[in-house]
């Protein structure tokens, strides 16, 4: 058995290997016997009974035994139910070994095990993750990767978060996790088709210039969303969308799409509704899964304020009477913003460039989810949702004449949106400057309140003139209450500025004092 493993094994590089079962005690037995040029990157054991002394006497595999220069990690994967390891992890004899008890409802079947997301969270890391890792053993260039467009990232990202909202669901609630299931499969097969019928569209465009002797360069047709290889399938839109993300975003630019994912709808345009609870766990176990720890920030403690600073702004917003449920945001500023400036400039005059907008947005509804976290990403000015739509990271600071330009567009369309609309975007952005003041990231309260203003002025204009020519009409009322809403944002911009300044004179007078400051977080 020994040499059969080993006929198939290269002499020199890195691999990852899985190993089931009574696999895994071959493969313990080898650990010491491997190639001298071999080295294994991941080693998962699945349904193992290493945990019982008796299977690791041939391996020699003890805790002053670790084959260090051998394995760099060890993922070992038991469930409880299963006979074969007894329900017992590896790491009680070998703590090196990380242990990861499954909750799965078969008991010793491989593809059960391999069907589990931890197992491809270990494996996509490992395979497509850090580029520091591939570096450091000189592979940057030979590393596999995938050649999905960025544009793809904000509807990738929403499949993570969904699909970890499954996860994590109690098994009692097993009709929950079905239905959402359900409409997770049916979301992503109707993306597929609507990708497919834009390629067909895409090929015939190209194939009308070509006859017209256009000269178009494959670098610029490859820079596409909907160019070979460069769009997502149907495992990616349902299963492996958190690998493809890893070390996509810095903290500050995550966090817009992060509050979009718990204020949004799950997966539009299917009403499953999550408490916040539920979202709020799964949203830790997605930023676990993406993000790039560069710091001391936990992926709970990230989730934790992520999920306070929208409760402020729902208490500034709405008092208690948030309108949860079925309201979508609206997307006309996704759509204004890329125009231009967008997807369109990647592709060449003729072809959809920005269909990969169109596209996300058709296929998880009007409104939905994806084009709720680009718009998020758009009102507040955060670099990386804005850079897949061409719009310039100088809008951080929300000074200079792009983005005055961008809080004018962004102020007509949210004084177009209906009144419950308009709430769950007002929301979003006051959270969204919450959060990056309690978490000392850049803020981007100037682009946002010069935003809310235009909008304030353009509402308050209309409202005066429905009131003239239609007072107390439907259309005037709604005016009016957008009115009030736009008012009450801009009110909580002013009473969190007030609290940061607060915040900062006391530190100032301790510093200079040498008392600490009473209550100062």
């Amino acid at each position: 058995m020994w040499s059969q493993v080993l006929n198939q094994l290269p002499d020199e590089g890195r691999v990852i290997v899985v190993a089931h079962s009574l696999g895994s005690v071959v493969m313990a037995d080898l650990l010491h016997r491997l190639p001298q040029g071999l080295k294994i990157d991941l080693l998962v054991t699945i349904g193992s009974p290493l945990g019982f002394a008796r299977y690791r006497s041939n391996a020699r595999l003890t805790k002053d035994l670790f084959p260090y220069s051998r394995v760099e990690r060890w993922l070992n994967v038991a469930a409880p139910l299963d006979g074969v390891c007894g329900g017992r992890g590896l790491s009680a004899a070998v703590p090196q070994v990380i242990d990861l008890h499954a909750d799965l409802s078969f008991t010793h079947a491989a593809a059960g095990y391999m069907s589990h997301p931890s197992v491809a969270a270990a494996v996509g890391y490992v395979a497509f993750g850090g580029a520091h890792r591939a570096a450091s053993s000189g592979l940057t260039d030979a590393r596999p990767s995938r050649r999905i467009h960025d544009s793809w990232d904000p509807l990738l990202l929403s499949t993570a978060f969904s699909l970890q909202i499954s996860n994590g669901l109690h098994v009692n609630r097993w009709a929950d996790k079905a239905r959402l299931d359900t409409a997770r499969r049916e979301v992503a097969e109707r993306v597929v088709l609507d990708i497919a019928a834009r390629r067909r569209a895409r090929d015939e465009q190209l194939a009308e210039l070509q006859k017209m002797g256009a000269d178009v360069s494959d670098s610029r047709l490859d820079d596409n969303p909907l160019a070979d290889g460069r769009y997502p399938d149907h495992e990616c839109l349902t299963r492996d969308a958190a690998s493809l993300l890893n070390g996509k975003w810095r903290d500050e630019d995550l966090l817009s799409y992060a509050i979009g994912l718990m204020l949004l709808p799950v997966v539009p345009p299917f009403d499953i509704q999550f408490a916040m609870d539920v979202r709020r766990e799964a949203l830790e176990s997605t930023m676990n899964l993406i993000r790039n720890r560069r710091g001391n920030l936990a992926d709970k403690a990230f989730a934790q304020q992520v999920a306070d600073s929208l409760k402020w702004a729902e208490s500034r917003m709405a008092g208690g009477g948030f309108p949860w449920g079925t309201v979508l945001i609206a997307t006309g500023v996704v759509l204004l913003a890329a125009t231009g400036v967008g997807l369109a400039a990647a592709a060449p005059a003729g072809l959809a460039g920005a269909a990969i907008v169109t596209s996300t947005l058709a296929g998880f509804g009007p409104g939905g989810m994806v084009g709720g976290l680009i718009t998020f990403g758009i009102l507040t000015g955060t670099g990386a949702s804005l850079a897949s739509l061409g719009v310039a990271d100088t809008l951080q600071d929300g000074e200079g004449a792009q983005a005055q330009r961008l809080a004018g567009q962004s102020a007509s369309e949210l004084a177009a949106a209906a009144p419950d609309s308009l709430t769950v975007m007002l929301t979003g952005m006051l959270a969204i400057v919450h959060a990056q003041l309690q978490l000392s990231f850049d803020s981007s309260e100037g682009l946002v309140r010069t935003t809310l203003m235009n909008a304030l002025d353009i509402a308050r204009g209309e409202w005066n003139v429905h009131e003239q020519v239609a007072p107390g009409s439907r259309v005037a009322k709604d005016w009016a209450a957008k009115v009030s809403r736009l008012e009450r944002a801009v009110e909580a911009l002013d009473s969190l500025s007030t609290e940061v300044s607060s915040a900062v004179s006391q530190v100032r007078q301790a510093l200079e004092s040498g008392r600490p400051p009473a209550d100062t977080k």
